[in-house]
């Protein structure tokens, strides 16, 4: 299978100076091999800072130390030489400390603190404190390897707070260990910290027992002390006999040399935890006395004495007995085992009588001597052979020939147990006719073995028994059985001293001599002729001569003979070997195949043709291709003889090959086969190619891509589309296969708010081509209704506060309304959890509505019904007095209200009661960003009472520190005056403004607060984007892009809807500070323009070209951006940079559409 990377290196965001791991996972069969590329680079293990390492489970691993700054693209290209190589790309941007973003995670403590070491078998714990928002993912490493803590069975784990816990270290947890903090703002890696894993304290103890011990004089003797404990325990022996008592060599094994004498040793282990001691004590003592001298007397053809001395500096008193060991040396087809006899002893005689052997055997005998303490051989081997016997069987194999009419040959094969040398056989024979007591006996010497003896005087047409025996020394062996014969007329002898002889390669002639006997009654010859392969019967004149012609090549003949007489043939001559030379092959390979299997690769299958066809010894087998319209290109490659296929590779791709195949043996080759036309697989596509997204809903993505550029090898049969979840990418969520004229599928029922990784692999007969992969994040579906509550808090005024379950929310929209009026609606952040409504109508009933928003759409409508509180004054009859408190009662509340006398504009004292609620309503218009005129209302009947008014507010940020600011009060305000306007107020920011009126005797009252949010204004600056000098030529010596990065705007003047990347272009010999000003001159002419061309403007001498390269929404700003890619949104059209021009890159960020 092709590979495919299942695993890709990550994108992140890491601090310079730091050390980071970038780590690929491939699969394929066979597996993958793996080349790491950093900026189109090859890391080749030669630059000590960048390193790296394929693991035993497939993980391959990109290490850089000391990263510097900027960004970088990571290749990861896995290889296994099947279909097209996988290729993953990950971007890795390297930020100052100074520079990381709020939230980026940082490790306080890592692996540095604490012991470098795990105690065996007792709980340890690895520090990884880190801190960042989100809270980041912690994952350990060991030895550069991602730890999976299931494959520890529960002896490792890793704890909320990051730790890595060991519960029970064993010795093979020692290693590198190290931990990366992760979250969606970038990637902290620790330092790499080596553990080694260290022993319990404990006293030492020796594995051996005390011991008593018995040594051969002479001998050496090994004592060990095996010891256990840590620290590691110091050794001491003292070993004393009467020459020695110093210590010896702190070993826990030592050799004593040469023992002669009784001696006794200690070995004594300490250390700082205690100690502990073990005694030897050995004892010399003596091996038997040793034989020698050993003879043989009495010998027969089945036993023989043996005869032995003891050695004369030694003594026999500590022999307990012997062992004799013997075998046969001369027995044929049997096994030559020893023989043991074990306490061999004949009433302390130095002697010993062995039966049951072989006759005429030769023998090897081994005496020894043995006691308690051990053996010694003998000093000398006995070789010695026994006598023979009369042979045991018959002769063998007894067969008679007829020579002629009074005469016959017998021949035979010696007894299968001689028992001794055969000197002579003796043959009795006699005819049947007469008495058979009467016979004749032959007496063969066996001096020359010839093993036969021609008999003649014999009668012919009569019939004869023979038998025969063999002789030895000791006798005469037993007669064969009996076998009949006839003398018959009319056999020839057979002929004789057959020969061969080549007289050319292929032509051999065959001579021999005439038979001894009868020669006069020959008719002709018979040959016969066998070969591997066939046998034939040649029939020749009475000449002893013949010529064999036409031979086959390499072929081994045997060739015999007989003489035929009428009604008679002879027995055969002696037969004669024929070889002939090898020669070239007569017939090529048969039921030749070819089918092709890859791109570059034809399997081919082949019988050898007949074997008489090899004409020699085959060597190899000949594979001739060549493409089909080259008829000078031809390659040819050998294989052993005995294949019967093969997979010839390096073949171009989708090309049509002549394939024929030879035989070759030790000569030449062979003529070809007939050409078989094969034509190789396709390759599947390498090209890159973009894909395309457009999201239908929050479970729907149409997924659009171009067509692959094919070269003319390649083909596509259809496109493979598969989506991962981004949080479980090894998981795979759903598969398409589509045939190659589509290039549109809809993904559906995925899950809302979710990132997607979908991946577009082309793919043929051959497998799958290089895929093209995108990252998309569904919607999220339209929030729930919100969980909406109303509290009256007097009759003008109700907070309405909800709550939601929904996540993303951007807006509320708030609805009051009376019945059968028009509503007022009010668009809320979508933060905010509360809102007064104020300057509402007593005693009146409201229903108030709230919807949730998000970017998938509105939620249903959550209601509440409420009614506000009647207004309540009370003025009693006139009368005098100081102030006072009564209780007023409402339908809905008690109120507390205030009492007192005042004078009036006219000079008129009246007493009235004033209630605690508010004495009015206030409004706010023409609110911008740092103002808002305020207008107020008061109840009629106490205008004639007012003698001014005072304005009190404070105000929260909505961005940014959302503490309130401190109360700010406005006095001394006219009771003429009922509109305010309030100046230098901060942007976006939520104020609450309170009216309070003044009477004369200071009874005041609030007439109404409101809260009012400021509009919002441009930011206060955007930083200046940076060049990370990472070019790449778009048309190489013309046009190039830049990669810049980028930082966003603050928002506490409020929140931003999108920035924009505008480019100016000037002539080279135009300075800086000429295209910054121009940019302030001209930029705010181009503001709304959303077109794909750019605009010119005289500016001096120089000619300006103003163009936007991007748009990019607030909530997907990117911090990198590759100016002039020709990748840029809608709208705009990402040119490429011009080279001998300079180029000026500004960024805009843009609040409710207006410039900043």
């Amino acid at each position: 299978k092709s590979p495919m990377i299942v695993r890709p290196p990550e994108s992140t965001i890491v601090l310079v100076r730091s050390n980071i791991f970038v780590s690929c996972y491939a699969k394929g069969t066979p597996s993958p091999s793996y080349t790491w590329l950093i900026n189109n680079q090859v890391i080749r293990n030669v630059d000590p800072y960048k390193k790296t390492e394929t693991f035993f489970n497939g993980i391959s691993q990109l290490r850089v130390f000391a990263i510097e700054p900027g960004s970088a693209n990571y290749t990861c290209i896995a290889n296994n030489g099947v279909g097209v190589a996988a290729i993953a790309i990950a971007k890795i941007v390297a930020i100052s400390d100074d520079n990381k973003p709020s939230g980026f995670p940082i490790i306080k403590s890592g692996p540095e603190t604490g012991n470098d070491y795990f105690m065996l078998g007792s709980r340890n714990e690895i520090t990884c404190n880190s801190i960042g928002e989100p809270v980041p993912k912690v994952i350990w490493e060991k030895n550069y390897m991602q730890i999976n803590v299931t494959e520890y069975q529960g002896r490792l784990a890793i704890a909320k707070n990051g730790s890595l816990i060991i519960y029970s270290a064993v010795a093979s947890d020692y290693g590198t260990y190290g931990c990366i903090a992760q979250n969606e703002l970038g990637s902290y890696f620790s330092e790499r910290i080596y553990y080694y894993v260290r022993e319990q304290n404990r006293p030492p103890t020796i594995k051996e027992s005390s011991q008593n011990l018995t040594v051969i004089r002479g001998y050496s003797q090994r004592l060990n002390c095996t010891v256990d404990g840590y620290p590691n325990p110091s050794l001491q022996w003292i070993c004393t006999n009467s020459t020695n008592n110093s210590p010896l060599e702190g070993s826990p094994v030592i050799i004593l040399h040469s023992l002669i004498a009784d001696i006794a040793c200690t070995c004594k282990a300490s250390n700082q935890y205690g100690q502990d001691i073990r005694y030897f004590a050995i004892a010399i003592v003596d091996l038997p006395t040793q034989p020698v001298n050993l003879t043989a007397t009495n010998i027969t053809s089945s036993s023989l004495t043996l005869h032995w001395q003891l050695h004369l500096h030694q003594i026999s008193t500590n022999i307990d007995y012997y062992i004799l060991n013997y075998k046969a040396l001369n027995i044929i087809n049997k096994k030559n085992e020893w023989m043991t006899i074990i306490n061999v002893r004949q009433d302390g005689e130095l002697q010993y009588m062995v039966n049951d052997l072989l006759p005429a055997t030769h023998y090897q005998f081994n005496l020894t001597s043995v006691n308690n303490h051990g053996q010694r051989p003998s000093a000398n081997s006995l070789l010695i052979s026994t006598a023979d016997d009369v042979p045991s069987t018959y002769p063998l194999n007894l067969m008679i020939y007829n020579l002629n009419r009074w005469s016959v040959e017998v021949m035979w094969q010696p007894p299968a147990i001689p028992n001794g040398i055969i000197t002579e056989y003796e043959i009795k024979y006699a005819s049947k006719i007469v008495d058979q007591s009467v016979n004749k006996t032959v007496i063969v010497s066996n001096t020359n073995q010839s093993n036969s003896v021609v008999i003649k005087n014999l009668m012919n047409g009569t019939a004869y028994w023979l038998m025969i025996a063999a002789r030895t020394s000791a006798g005469l062996g037993p007669f064969s059985p009996m076998i009949d014969f006839v003398i018959r007329e009319g056999v020839p002898g057979h002929p004789r001293n057959l020969t061969a002889t080549m007289v050319s390669k292929w032509n051999a002639r065959l001579t021999w001599i005439k038979p001894s006997y009868g020669y006069s009654i020959v008719q002709n010859y018979r040959i016969v002729v066998n070969n591997t392969y066939e046998s034939k019967f040649i029939i020749a004149g009475k000449i002893e001569t013949f010529l064999l012609q036409s031979l086959l090549p390499y072929a081994n003949y045997t060739a015999y003979i007989y003489a035929v007489a009428n009604i008679s043939i002879s027995q055969a001559s002696n037969m004669v070997f024929i070889s002939t030379p090898p020669k070239k092959p007569s017939q090529p390979p048969v039921n030749v195949k070819a089918i092709a299997i890859s791109p570059h690769a034809i399997n081919i299958t082949w019988e050898l043709p007949p074997p008489e066809t090899f004409n020699g010894p085959l060597r190899w087998i000949r594979i001739v291709a060549r493409e089909r319209m080259d008829t000078i290109a031809i390659n040819i490659v050998k294989v052993p003889y005995y294949l019967t296929s093969y997979t010839y590779t390096g073949l171009k791709a989708f090309k049509k090959y002549l394939i024929s195949l030879q035989v070759e043996n030790s000569v030449d080759h062979s003529d070809r086969s007939p050409s078989i036309a094969v034509k190789t697989l396709p390759e599947a596509s390498s090209a890159q190619f973009q894909i395309r997204s457009v999201t239908y809903n929050a479970t729907c993505i149409k997924v659009s891509w171009d067509q692959p550029v094919l070269s003319n090898s390649q083909t596509i049969d259809g496109y493979k589309v598969i989506w991962y979840k981004k949080s479980t990418i090894d998981i795979k969520e759903g598969e398409f296969k589509l045939n190659k004229d589509q290039n549109i599928c809809y993904l559906q029922n995925l899950q809302p708010a979710k990132s997607y990784v979908i991946s577009v692999t082309p793919f043929n007969i051959v497998g799958d081509g290089v895929s093209s992969a995108m990252e998309i994040r569904t919607p999220a579906l339209p929030p729930l209704p919100p969980n909406i509550t109303a509290t009256v808090q007097s009759g003008t005024t109700i907070d309405v506060e909800w709550t939601t379950k929904s996540k993303e929310i951007t807006h509320f929209f708030l609805i009051i309304k009376r019945l059968n009026e028009v509503g007022r609606i009010i668009k809320l952040k979508g933060f905010q959890n509360y809102f007064r409504f104020s300057n509402l109508r007593p005693n009146t009933t409201y229903t108030i509505s709230i919807s949730a928003q998000n970017n998938a759409g509105n939620s249903e409508d959550a209601r509440i019904i409420a009614t506000t509180k009647p207004e309540i004054i009370t003025i009693p009859p006139r009368t005098t007095g100081t102030l006072a408190t009564t209780l007023l009662t409402t339908e809905r509340s008690t109120v507390e209200a205030t009492k007192a006398t005042l004078t009036t504009h006219n000079g008129i004292e009246t007493t009235i009661i004033f209630p605690e609620g508010h004495w009015g309503s206030v409004n706010a218009y023409n609110i911008t960003s740092n103002s808002v005129l305020l207008n107020w209302t008061i109840i009629s009947m106490l205008n004639d009472y007012i003698i001014g008014y005072t304005i009190k507010y404070t105000g929260r940020k909505l961005q940014g520190s959302k503490a309130r600011s401190a109360i700010e009060e406005i006095s001394d305000i006219d009771a003429s005056e009922t509109f305010y306007t309030i100046n230098d107020l901060e942007p976006y920011t939520q104020y609450r403004f309170e009216i309070v009126a003044i009477t004369d005797n200071s009874a005041n009252g609030v007439i109404g607060d409101i809260e009012v949010v400021t509009k919002v204004a441009p930011p206060i600056q955007v930083s200046e984007v940076q060049v990370t000098n990472e070019t790449k030529w778009i048309q190489p010596g013309k046009t190039f892009s830049v990669e810049v990065t980028l930082q966003p705007a603050s928002e506490e003047n409020g929140p931003l809807s999108h920035y924009e990347l505008i480019v100016i272009v000037a002539n080279s010999t135009v300075q800086e500070f000429t295209i910054d000003s121009a940019y302030q001159k001209f930029a705010h002419e181009i503001i709304l323009s959303e077109n794909t061309s750019y605009t010119a403007y005289e500016f001096g001498s120089s000619i300006l070209q103003l163009y936007k390269a991007a748009r990019f929404p607030s909530h997907t700003f990117p911090y990198i951006f590759t100016v002039g890619a020709e990748d840029s949104p809608t709208y705009f059209y990402n040119r490429p940079l011009s080279i001998n021009y300079q180029h000026g890159i500004f960024l805009r960020a843009y609040v409710d559409h207006k410039l900043t």
